[in-house]
């Protein structure tokens, strides 16, 4: 049986094709409809999905792709929502492996 991952603000899937290649099966979920999403894609937000421990204990970790628009140098679009600092705290409270995948200038410990 593969591990499972669970990909949120999956996007079109770019990392979800390296999990897949490297043995994973991988269950997207993004707000917006991703219709070229290569693997199982469900539409919703990504916040709402990691409240959920019952279906987020079915996958074997996480990985997650918050907007980074706001925190980018050198964007325009400075209003998109700090997701990171809350989908962290969430993500801190599951016993798995989870990877974060954002820009540099990003609220992340390093």
């Amino acid at each position: 049986m593969k591990p499972r991952l669970l990909d949120l603000c999956c996007g079109q899937g770019g990392a979800a094709r390296g999990y897949a290649d490297a043995g994973f099966e991988v269950v997207g979920w993004d707000i917006d409809p991703q219709p070229r999403y290569p693997y199982e894609f469900h539409q919703g937000d990504a916040l709402e999905v990691l409240r959920d421990r019952a279906y987020v204990e079915t996958f074997d970790a996480i990985h997650k792709s918050w907007p980074c628009q706001g925190f980018k140098k050198g964007t325009l679009w400075r209003d998109s929502p700090d997701l990171i600092t809350p989908g962290r705290e969430l993500a801190l409270t599951y016993d798995m492996p989870w990877v974060i995948e954002n820009v540099m200038e990003a609220p992340l410990d390093r």
